[in-house]
């Protein structure tokens, strides 16, 4: 077997011997530090702010407007209902100038629609029926015909509501043909 002899390296004047490359001492990294939990745990919670203030903001808003519809829906349905009975009924009399509605039924028993203590009730002296609660007022016009001796060929009736909660009256109206 023939050994080899090992050949001196050459190198330039003034210049040192190159190394074997080092290798690393450093462990690779199997996980995350507390700081960076912590870094992005601040990162979320800047940025939760401003979007948890939207969500608030806008859920006000939509309380808001589901409220201002519910009051005038129950307006507009208590006028649909006594709009019902009425064209049921059509012997019906406005009276007292206005702010009440005397209705005749088919049975011969008279109820009167008026407000009472903030309500718009129906009482017929057997039971009374709450049309609407939070009334502040109630209006009937008769509409007469400009024909011959002026008949009374429908009803026009407005129902104010205040909002307890903002005390903001809202409006609802509706017109009844005879």
């Amino acid at each position: 077997m023939t050994t080899r002899k090992a050949v001196p390296r050459k190198t330039s004047p003034g210049r040192a011997k190159a190394c074997p490359p080092r290798r690393s001492v450093r462990r690779t990294r199997a996980g995350i530090s507390i700081l960076e939990v912590i870094a992005c745990t601040m990162i979320v919670a800047v940025m939760m702010v401003p979007i948890a203030g939207v969500m608030r903001s806008s859920s006000q808003a939509i309380a808001r407007a589901q409220g201002d519809g519910s009051i005038e829906s129950q307006g507009r349905r208590s006028l649909r209902w006594l709009a019902d009975q009425i064209r049921m009924n059509p012997h019906t009399q406005v009276v007292s100038g206005g702010r009440a509605l005397r209705i005749t039924t088919q049975a011969g028993r008279t109820a009167l629609v008026r407000i009472n203590r903030s309500q718009l009730v129906m009482d017929d002296g057997i039971a009374t029926t709450v049309l609407a609660e939070s009334a502040s007022a109630f209006r009937a016009t008769e509409l007469k015909s400009t024909a011959t001796g002026n008949p009374v060929v429908g009803l026009e009736l407005q129902l104010d509501i205040r909002d307890p909660a903002t005390r903001v009256t809202k409006s609802a109206a509706m017109t009844v043909a005879l």
